[in-house]
């Protein structure tokens, strides 16, 4: 069953057309990576699914439901979180502080951070079962600013999954990290698989062809292969586009 779907997803930009007719279709419970050349739509696809931007023409439908040009907000809602980009981590607060800002958010619906500063203890539990799962509970109580990029990134999806959600998009999850901090992460990204469907946009091809059960190529906007991680990397186009001709 497909928790997402889009039908003819369009972004032109002026003359230019940055996402090309998509059509997609993301299985629920399973990892789709979005790859694709510098320039191909990967990033504007990203944006409107996550409702930064609206696309010109087309549709989305989430678990059924038509989401099409629903803003941001609206979005996280309905339950499709940005990991990274839903919010800044707040380097000058502790990790407790930044995931319980999260979850507070979600139960009283916005992000002001004193509203109703005096109760905030009654989502401690919550943040602190979350710190635990993203590996950053013995962090708890340190400055967000005093975080490897590695924690940072994990603090992030911590983020994410305060506002508890179905869908993840992950857009370059391993980017910056040392091989180590890489290794933490797909250790988490094989914690949230069957917990949580996972799209993510990503250039290690290493992670991509390890992590994913479906891969979806991008160029110049449009899909020029869909399937298992085997049969994309061996598709003719793909190698052309993508690959450099390397199988």
């Amino acid at each position: 069953m497909a928790i997402l779907e889009t039908t003819d997803l369009t972004k032109r930009f002026g003359g230019v057309t940055a996402v090309d007719g998509v059509d997609l279709t993301i299985p629920t419970g399973e990892i789709t990576s979005l790859i694709g050349p510098n320039g191909a739509g990967k990033t504007t696809l990203f944006d409107m699914l996550a409702g930064a931007l609206t696309p010109t023409t087309g549709s989305i439908r989430f678990q059924e439901e038509d989401i099409t040009g629903l803003a941001p907000e609206a979005i996280v809602r309905e339950g499709i979180a940005k990991s990274f980009q839903i919010t800044n981590v707040f380097d000058g607060i502790s990790v407790l502080e930044n995931v319980r800002v999260a979850v507070q958010a979600r139960h009283r619906g916005g992000w002001n951070v004193y509203r109703h500063a005096d109760s905030k203890t009654e989502y401690t539990d919550e943040a602190l079962e979350i710190l635990g799962f993203v590996g950053l509970d013995e962090e708890r109580d340190r400055p967000a600013s005093t975080l490897s990029h590695g924690d940072k990134r994990s603090l992030e999806i911590g983020l994410a999954l305060a506002v508890d959600p179905e869908l993840l998009l992950f857009d370059e999850p391993a980017a910056g990290m040392s091989q180590m901090e890489i290794e933490a992460m797909l250790d988490l990204i094989d914690e949230l698989v069957g917990e949580y469907t996972i799209m993510l946009v990503e250039h290690n091809m290493d992670i991509v062809m390890n992590v994913s059960d479906r891969v979806v190529v991008l160029h110049n906007g449009a899909v020029i292969a869909s399937g298992a991680p085997s049969s994309v990397r061996a598709d003719d186009a793909v190698q052309e586009a993508y690959l450099g001709g390397v199988a």
